[in-house]
């Protein structure tokens, strides 16, 4: 009745408020998702290494995507796995974090209040019968620090069973050196969540899982829950695999090493251009060149220090322009002082 009254206005008043107030929310709930997607992608291509790995294309229309969960970063990430909007179950601790726990609630996630997750769940069934995505971490809990994984809770078996909803395995795997670890507090109590702010970050992607079945059956709810994290585990190894590959494979473009050779090889040219001059001229244009060129090696090497903090693809590409266009200045200088020789 609602809903078919709200494409008509006069009769009901409220009802037409209602519904044109539901319309507003959708609209800024979708406006704050994809700024926030759009902001953690801009990140993750500046900041990280991503290799993401499809075994196949995601199927269209409600699903539940299941990942293992090494750090605090992961529900950010994972947003970057579908085309379109998802929807995340997230510890209700970060809804308290001001501002940040308006904008995840107002960008539609769903809170999961530790040891009291009835609400999560019908709100997450309820969004997967509508043809919703939704992002659960099955272990319920970061992963141990030392490595490994989580007990599996059974909530994404459950959902899986009552909407028949296919499940998605992800594994993720990254370098767990690199994850800082940042004591922090939340509503008074004492947090310590683990970012991942830099490096290498793999998420392979398997294949649907498609369940059916009793879902009161204790046993064969078990057996699914299982058969999920142990998808994850094996997906996540090949992550692991992926990215030790990829490691071992990977060209090392040193920019502070093209740096000094650059330098260096002009230093040697400046040496024997002065060998070679013979009136003050030429030793005038050589002692007025050659601090200039200096200095812009030094500008050039403290850019270098910063291109080192960032290991994204976007970095990658300004980083080798950058150094290209020193190349080209390097060689433009001394073309200039083999010319005041010549002269």
């Amino acid at each position: 009745m609602v809903r078919n009254r709200c494409t008509r206005s006069g009769d009901y008043p409220y009802i037409t408020f209602v519904c044109q107030k539901v319309r507003v929310t959708t609209m800024l709930q979708k406006t704050l998702y994809w700024t926030g997607r759009t902001m953690v992608g801009s990140y993750a291509h500046t900041m990280l290494r991503m290799d993401v790995h499809y075994h196949t294309p995601l199927p269209a229309g409600a699903k539940i995507i299941a990942l293992n969960h090494p750090t605090t970063t992961d529900p950010f990430l994972s947003t970057m796995l579908a085309g379109e909007r998802v929807h995340i179950l997230v510890s209700e601790t970060l809804f308290k974090v001001p501002v940040f726990g308006g904008y995840l609630r107002r960008s539609g996630h769903i809170p999961v209040v530790v040891g009291s997750g009835r609400t999560a769940f019908d709100e997450a069934r309820r969004l997967l019968v509508a043809g919703g995505t939704l992002v659960i971490f099955p272990e319920g809990a970061i992963s141990p620090p030392e490595g490994g994984f989580q007990k599996a809770h059974s909530g994404t078996a459950r959902l899986a069973l009552l909407t028949g909803a296919p499940v998605i395995p992800v594994g993720i795997h990254l370098l767990r050196e690199r994850i800082r670890f940042i004591h922090t507090t939340v509503d008074e109590q004492p947090e310590v969540a683990r970012w991942y702010f830099r490096g290498p970050y793999a998420m392979t992607v398997g294949v649907p899982l498609y369940f059916r079945g009793d879902v009161e059956d204790y046993a064969y709810v078990q057996a699914i829950t299982n058969h999920i994290m142990d998808s994850i585990m094996v997906l996540a190894a090949q992550s692991e695999r992926r990215m030790a590959e990829k490691a071992a494979s990977r060209p090392r473009t040193d920019l502070r090493l093209q740096v000094r050779q650059a330098s260096e090889s002009t230093a040697r040219l400046w040496a024997g251009l002065a060998r070679e001059a013979r009136h003050q001229q030429i030793e005038r244009k050589l002692r007025l060149n050659a601090p200039r060129f200096d200095a812009q090696v030094v500008v050039l090497q403290r850019a270098v220090d910063v291109f080192e903090l960032f290991e994204g693809e976007i970095t990658r590409l300004v980083g080798g322009f950058v150094g290209d266009k020193f190349r080209a200045r390097a060689q433009r200088f001394g073309q200039s002082l083999t010319s005041a020789v010549q002269q």
